[in-house]
């Protein structure tokens, strides 16, 4: 089953399993350990392939790995989002299973779609 956020795809079941296999990660915690290869690449599973081949292919384009990519970029917006972006963001994470998760799906897809011209 697929999900939309801001018009991406998101890959729900299985995909998602492998990270709640880890448990439920509060947001904070997620976003602490997104540097973890490992982890983000589990986290990008869940994403429409589109989303994470966009995510890997910025990565390289600033000799960095995903997870750096990804953690630099969810920590920036939890730095620099306006109260508009915090909104939706907020939103989405009442409606989802798992709230942590959903916030970083929604970063990266919001990012990924910043890279569409």
């Amino acid at each position: 089953m697929m999900e939309l956020i801001g018009g991406i795809a998101l890959i729900r079941d299985a995909e998602r399993q492998a990270v709640a296999d880890q448990g439920t990660l509060m947001l904070g915690d997620l976003i602490a350990q997104l540097d973890k290869p490992a982890l983000t690449r589990k986290v990008l599973t869940t994403l429409d392939p589109a989303v994470s081949k966009s995510i890997d292919e910025r990565a390289r384009s600033l000799s960095m790995s995903s997870a750096e990519f990804s953690a630099t970029a969810v920590r920036e917006f939890i730095d620099w989002a306006d109260e508009e972006q915090w909104a939706q963001l907020l939103t989405y994470m009442k409606k989802a299973d798992d709230p942590g998760l959903r916030a970083v799906q929604a970063i990266l897809c919001w990012v990924a779609k910043d890279d569409d011209p």
